[in-house]
């Protein structure tokens, strides 16, 4: 009975998604003929947020994607319930403008609904790790160890977060390798050296190391983003089970959430002494919910930096056409030899300056307008309609791929859109490879004992 009762609540969830997608884009369409209020549409995208959490709660890396994406809708939801809750935070005021807010907000419902649409049901529980082909190559495996932790020695260097003058001000006293961004790509090569262990538990244990290593390396050199993405592909790979509860994982981020939160007052430190942070912290404790969601705040304003720049024409037609190709190009090409258009976050922020990122959505819609935020939106559908139906027949290629794009949505949702088309596709590049290579190492020989 019980297992009915369940069962029938699991499609009536389902089925709800589907509906509050479809309304979602209904609302859109009538907003143009039709002064409805922003505040219902905040309301409805909140509830497919929540809807998605429990439809696909055993689907746990996904669950957390959904919680952690939510706090970037809470924000213009608490702005269009309260207007004295800011959506834009210091300086950063150009384009304060309630109506580009709104756009903006309708521009994130639309590719919900269209991305959620995608999704089938969820009828067991995913565990992606399982679905993995380990290959005991002992001669990779260290090869690409050794590269792991020639990135983690040498990616980056300078002062910490604690030797500076605050978390802000990091970037400025630490440099890459060779001006590059090495120090991230440390991701790329993780799951394919993973792959090659060959489950070896010695292997293993070196590759649990290293990460943990990196994560607070990341964290203390100000390296936020690299903090989450390795500390999510770790529990994919290794910590993600079918009977581990999802509260009890989500009780056990709040950890990293509250140093995260308490990294976020170090951008505000007036010196190196760690105790004004805590100065910090007392005197704006009546603004602790904006400084909880400034980043989300941050990223919601530079996102309507974007659209706005579209909007008023500042960025004319024919240079959002150029700035697509130069993205096309940058999947083979690094962003320092296109000319400086092709970086969209960091466009005339000499003249409109904003905290830098954007919505994965804003970024499609600059490029390609409503059929940009339509097309990312069933893209990226699609790939999680893969990841949930993903069996042991599944190609391989297409599962480091999923494993990299749940592993980096900290990136590609808030920051960075090319990560999804150029970033997560260069482990695929180097798992093919090595897999390449040894195939042909794997011929040569048969021909040559065949010639004996």
């Amino acid at each position: 009975m019980m297992l009915i009762v369940k069962n029938r609540l699991d499609n009536l969830i389902f089925i709800a998604i589907k509906a509050v997608a479809l309304i979602l884009i209904a609302l859109n369409l009538l907003s143009y003929f039709f002064n409805l209020p922003i505040l219902v549409s905040s309301y409805f995208l909140i509830l497919l947020n929540i809807l998605l959490i429990f439809e696909y709660k055993y689907f746990k890396p996904f669950t957390i994607l959904l919680f952690f994406i939510l706090p970037y809708s809470l924000v213009a939801h608490f702005h269009f319930n309260d207007n004295n809750f800011p959506l834009h935070l210091g300086d950063h005021n150009d384009f304060d403008i309630e109506k580009l807010y709104h756009s903006v907000f309708k521009i994130l419902t639309l590719f919900w609904a269209s991305f959620s649409l995608c999704l089938p049901k969820l009828r067991k529980p995913i565990v992606l790790k399982d679905f993995l082909l380990f290959k005991n190559q002992p001669l990779v495996f260290y090869f690409l160890f050794s590269v792991l932790f020639f990135i983690f020695i040498f990616g980056r260097s300078g002062s910490t977060i604690l030797e500076s003058s605050g978390y802000g001000s990091a970037d400025s006293n630490t440099s890459n390798l060779g001006g590059t961004a090495i120090f991230e790509y440390f991701i790329v090569i993780y799951p394919i050296a993973y792959i090659f262990s060959g489950k070896n538990r010695f292997r293993i244990s070196l590759l649990i190391t290293i990460a943990i290593l990196y994560s607070v390396k990341a964290l203390l050199f100000g390296g936020r983003i690299e903090f989450l993405q390795i500390l999510l592909l770790l529990f994919v790979l290794n910590f993600d089970n079918a009977n581990t509860s999802i509260f009890k994982i989500l009780s056990f981020l709040l950890i990293p959430v509250f140093f995260l939160f308490f990294f976020g007052f170090l951008r505000t430190a007036p010196s190196s002494s760690i105790s004004d942070v805590f100065t910090i912290i007392i005197d704006n404790i009546n603004f602790a919910g904006y400084t909880f969601f400034g980043n989300q705040i941050d990223v919601f304003y530079s996102s309507t930096r974007l659209f706005g720049l579209v909007n008023l024409e500042i960025i004319p037609f024919q240079d959002r056409i150029s700035i697509f190709f130069y993205n096309v190009i940058a999947v083979i090409s690094p962003y320092s030899f296109l000319p400086v258009k092709a970086n969209l976050a960091l466009y005339l922020q000499d003249i409109y300056t904003a905290g830098g990122g954007g919505l994965l959505p804003i970024f499609f819609y600059v490029y390609l307008s409503y059929f940009g935020v339509l097309a990312i939106g069933v893209y990226m559908g699609l790939i999680f309609r893969k990841a949930i139906k993903f069996d042991c027949n599944g190609s391989q290629y297409l599962l480091v791929y999923i494993l990299m794009i749940i592993s980096t949505y900290p990136r590609w949702y808030a920051y960075s859109s090319n990560v999804i088309y150029k970033f997560c596709f260069y482990s695929v590049i180097i798992y093919f490879l090595i897999n390449f290579t040894l195939s042909q190492i794997k011929n040569s020989r048969k021909i040559n004992d065949n010639r004996s």
